[in-house]
């Protein structure tokens, strides 16, 4: 990579991370482009030049996310099947956890709102990380079970923020990913 890519990445991020401090303090609505420019130091030309729009740099965290995810679970030397499964979750659950139920909320706005391809993408390291482990534990089925697991994972998260993280996320979380094995037969 070169330093000019190199330093791209990192004023993406830094206008990522400025956003994102801003989006937690005040409603998404209520935060102007200029205020993100600000808060990032850099122009609003270089915001736009990045992303296409607010919503684009909420975009851009599933990606950061994922890249994160990857070193997280390369770095755990943990092998695949549902160890893997479960950390994988985890690892989710646990940067939804370091957002908080207001922040994760602004991204749960953004997905509802937004045709936003990315995050259902089967090619997304986190789905295709979980199928490819599930088939190794149940041939057949990892389409299936991935499909379930998210979809429930999600139900979870979103039932967390509409009670303003007011449970243990972690724990409803295996309880509710413990019916999902359960009713597919996987043995935990």
């Amino acid at each position: 990579m070169t330093q000019r890519q190199i330093q791209k990445m990192e004023t993406k991020k830094n206008i990522y991370n400025a956003a994102m401090k801003l989006f937690s303090e005040k409603p998404f609505e209520d935060v102007k482009v200029s205020e993100i420019a600000e808060a990032a130091n850099v122009s609003v030309g270089l915001i736009y030049f990045h992303f296409d729009s607010k919503d684009s740099i909420i975009d851009y965290g599933y990606s950061i996310f994922d890249d994160w995810l990857k070193n997280y679970v390369s770095e755990s030397k943990v092998e695949d099947g549902f160890e893997k499964v479960h950390l994988l979750l985890k690892g989710q659950i646990d940067t939804v956890l370091e957002l908080g139920h207001h922040l994760t909320t602004v991204v749960f706005k953004n997905q509802m709102e937004k045709k936003n391809t990315y995050l259902f993408s089967e090619d997304r390291y986190l789905y295709s990380e979980i199928r490819r482990n599930i088939e190794l534990i149940k041939p057949g089925f990892g389409k299936e079970v991935t499909d379930s697991l998210l979809r429930i994972s999600r139900g979870v998260i979103y039932d967390w923020c509409t009670r303003n993280g007011n449970y243990d996320l972690m724990e409803v979380e295996k309880k509710s990913l413990a019916m999902v094995y359960q009713y597919y037969h996987l043995d935990v």
